[in-house]
């Protein structure tokens, strides 16, 4: 083997070397440019549902309410409120007097619970005077 072919052969092995080197690193910026996209991409659509204001969802059509009043002995503030919704046997929860306050305010009624000698009595928010809920 002459000095010249012994010069090119170094020199391609060389040259190989490198391309593949160059090769490697375009792989890896590749790849590194691809995470931080999607990491940017990410931190975008959380930013944007972070500020977007959520909407309440409505009620599709108002309720059939139906109430039992009952002074419950373990918990002084508390009454029994039962929502009939078309059974036959009406659901029990019990309530505190504001938590039962507003799920009538959610059914469309402003009224409070105001209790006379421990007994129940609602009163209209606008007028004051005892209410009927029928």
């Amino acid at each position: 083997m002459s000095a010249r072919e012994s010069v090119e052969s170094r020199r391609s092995a060389i040259l190989a070397l490198a391309g593949g080197e160059m090769d490697r690193a375009r792989s890896r910026r590749v790849r590194r440019a691809r995470i931080a996209t999607a990491v940017a991409v990410v931190a975008l659509g959380a930013a944007v549902a972070a500020v977007l204001p959520r909407a309440a969802p409505q009620p599709a059509a108002p309720r059939a309410l139906a109430i039992d009043f009952k002074t419950v002995t373990t918990a002084p503030a508390s009454i029994d409120f039962a929502v009939v919704r078309g059974t036959t046997v009406p659901l029990l929860d019990t309530l505190t007097d504001r938590e039962a306050e507003q799920a009538l305010e959610e059914a469309g009624y402003c009224v409070r619970i105001f209790r006379v000698e421990d007994r129940p009595m609602l009163v209209d928010c606008a007028t004051g005077a005892q209410s009927v809920i029928r």
